[in-house]
């Protein structure tokens, strides 16, 4: 995609809204998130915090972690990721008060490639979880988009964001503005909208992608 056709796509996703959040560097598809917490780095306390949760071995060593209010408690709750374990949230006590299983195994390449927790425009903080599946020479990083509702975790968005094919790289985009979203998948060039729906307590796709020029 050019430099001018991306930009041309991003003043399509983003509309009128203010104050547009550049994509951080741990997630350079994700436009729009207002970021409170980030990582793409795996750290030792993660890792034991998620082999005393069950992960073994590679799974435990790529967990990631981040602290920030999540259940608008003011109390810092931990988000713990790892490919084995899920994700898990605890409280300020170390009580586990939210999870999702382990992300389906599918090859060498599965990993945990970045963490982040932010605003996304709706009335409680987001978990962005970029996740890789696959082999060598081919495998999918997929955005998950989750919130913790009534001692649950909600996943509210989920689309692969990026592929690789051998030697090449397909990257795809998604705009946030308050209470909805616009995503194009990396082997394509249309805009799908989507809008939050709170009593699904998910974004749900709107009809006919709009393809770029």
């Amino acid at each position: 995609m050019s430099i001018i056709t991306r930009i041309a796509w991003l003043a399509v996703g983003c509309g009128a809204c203010g104050n547009f959040a550049p994509p951080p560097a741990e997630m350079p598809w994700l436009h729009g998130l207002r970021v409170i917490a980030i990582t793409d780095e795996p750290s030792e306390a993660a890792a034991h915090h998620a082999g005393e949760r069950g992960a073994t071995g590679e799974a435990a060593y790529g967990a990631l972690e981040l602290h920030a209010d999540l259940t608008g408690d003011n109390e810092p709750e931990t988000a713990l990721v790892s490919y084995q374990l899920g994700v898990v949230v605890l409280d300020a006590h170390d009580h586990v008060i939210a999870r999702r299983g382990a992300f389906a195994s599918e090859g060498s390449s599965d990993s945990i490639v970045s963490l982040a927790i932010g605003d996304a425009g709706l009335t409680s903080p987001v978990l962005a979880v970029a996740s890789q599946a696959g082999g060598h020479r081919e495998s999918t990083v997929t955005l998950s988009l989750l919130r913790v509702v009534d001692h649950g975790l909600v996943t509210v968005f989920e689309q692969p964001i990026e592929t690789h094919e051998g030697d090449s790289t397909y990257a795809g985009a998604v705009v946030l503005a308050p209470g909805r979203l616009t995503y194009r998948a990396p082997d394509t060039s249309a805009n799908v909208r989507f809008v939050f729906d709170p009593q699904r307590n998910r974004y749900l796709a709107q009809p006919s992608p709009v393809p770029l020029d």
